[in-house]
């Protein structure tokens, strides 16, 4: 941006200049009067700080309505054919082959193993061992010393001179052409959709549920306890019950002498209670809660969304390319030629004489003894036995088997499909338009002061005067 305002600066002061000078060569094409004006006025050029108005970019976030379309879902009804089977009872004659047996005669040759003696003779190989006596070449090693010329190559070190390129950089300063691209504000109308509630009242039936109180009379089994007074006929019947209470009685004149409680006719009857369970029917009334169903009609506010298009206007960044022409520093590598010393390791031979040990291999005539075998025929008569087989006929039955066609009828379940047209429901999915709010991010070009230096011309010494003549 700095640039951009001295070359601005440089290119007005070049055309005050040129305006000037024109000026005056047109007023001495018009008449030549005696006065003196300057012929060269040698300028100076200085820098005066001056305060500039800049714009720099500011990048910011917007919400904008945007247009998506959505998939929602819905339910339609459609038609089908369907193959239904539908099996029916159908009688066929069928023919199967069934397996019949029956016995057969026949007649074979069988071979028959036959086993006889037979003198036969063999040979057989033995082996027999020898005593062989043989020569045999051995190579001893046989160690002599010998002189041999021995060459050997040790590293002398020598200084040398070398030359070298190396490659230098140098820095140049070439003008090249650069494109800006610059970010230009455009207005711009367009066209949104924008999604409205309206709220609308309708009429809906509800159904809803109420307790309502009812009183059940019902019929409940009640169990109790009740003493029930016994009587006890003499004393030979025993009533004893649990919760018999027996009143106090004497037994004649001879109680007191262990008769009490005997057999005598004098003894009289024992009252007791006994306790029994008694099952009573009761009435028992109750308060029941018994669900009534209810219809009532209410109004319900229904809010639905309606689409209207609109006009706005938003601001449009377009990026214009600038072309400009700037100093670049370039690097190049130069090849520069140099000299050096350096430490060169050369190989140089020496020969000496030395002793080796040479070992030789000297061949050496041995007699030894081994055991050779050799095989010796033997011939022997044996008693072999000879197995042969001998034809013999032979007479059997066996079963054999022949397939017999058989017919009957059967019941065939025969299945056959009947078309049959069906309605169904399904879930479409189907495209709607939406309208969401989006954060989009814009640039905006923000001023800003600054201080930059421009170059300013100043005369720096009064000029020669030359008067017309």
């Amino acid at each position: 941006m700095t640039q951009r305002v001295l070359t601005t600066a440089l290119m007005g002061t070049f055309a005050c200049l040129a305006l000037a000078t024109d000026a005056q060569a047109f007023g001495k094409r018009k008449s030549c009067e005696p006065a003196c004006e300057p012929v060269c006025v040698p300028t100076c050029t200085t820098y005066e700080t001056k305060t500039v108005t800049c714009y720099k970019p500011e990048y910011k976030t917007r919400q904008v309505p945007v247009t998506v379309c959505r998939l929602v879902p819905k339910t339609e009804t459609y038609t089908y054919t369907v193959n239904v089977p539908v099996v029916t009872s159908e009688k066929r004659t069928i023919t199967e082959y069934q397996v019949v047996q029956k016995p057969e005669e026949y007649t074979c040759t069988v071979m028959k193993q036959v086993c006889t003696p037979e003198q036969r003779q063999v040979t057989t190989y033995q082996l027999v061992q020898r005593p062989e006596e043989y020569t045999v070449t051995v190579l001893q090693p046989v160690t002599t010393l010998e002189k041999r010329n021995c060459t050997e190559y040790k590293l002398v070190q020598k200084q040398e001179e070398f030359t070298y390129t190396e490659m230098q950089q140098v820095c140049e300063v070439q003008k090249q052409t650069v494109t800006e691209m610059q970010t230009v504000a455009k207005q711009e109308q367009y066209t949104y959709q924008v999604q409205v509630p309206v709220t609308t009242l309708q009429k809906h039936t509800r159904t809803y549920t109420v307790c309502v109180p009812t009183t059940v009379t019902e019929t409940v089994p009640v169990t109790k306890v009740v003493r029930v007074a016994t009587t006890c006929g003499g004393c030979e019947t025993s009533c004893a019950p649990v919760c018999c209470e027996p009143a106090p009685r004497k037994c004649g004149l001879f109680g007191r002498r262990g008769m009490h409680g005997g057999c005598g006719s004098s003894c009289e009857p024992a009252v007791s209670y006994a306790c029994h369970t008694v099952t009573e029917m009761c009435a028992v009334t109750r308060t029941v809660l018994k669900p009534e169903t209810k219809t009532e009609e209410v109004t319900i506010p229904v809010t639905t969304c309606k689409t209207e298009t609109r006009t706005g206007t938003r601001t449009v960044y377009e990026c214009v390319p600038v072309t400009k022409t700037v100093d670049v520093n370039v690097v190049k590598c130069v090849p520069v030629t140099k000299k050096g010393t350096r430490v060169v390791c050369h190989t140089v031979p020496v020969t000496t004489v030395v002793d080796v040990p040479v070992t030789r291999c000297v061949p050496v005539a041995k007699k030894c003894t081994r055991m050779v075998c050799h095989s010796v025929p033997v011939t022997q008569t044996i008693t072999v036995n000879v197995v042969k087989c001998v034809p013999e006929v032979v007479k059997g039955t066996r079963m054999v088997c022949h397939t017999v066609p058989v017919t009957r009828e059967v019941t065939v379940p025969v299945c056959t499909y009947k078309c049959e047209t069906r309605t169904g429901t399904r879930t479409v999915c189907a495209y709607e338009k939406v309208t969401e709010l989006r954060n989009e991010t814009y640039c905006e070009m923000v001023p800003y002061t600054t201080c930059v230096k421009v170059p300013v011309t100043v005369a720096c010494a009064p000029a020669p005067t030359v008067c017309c003549k």
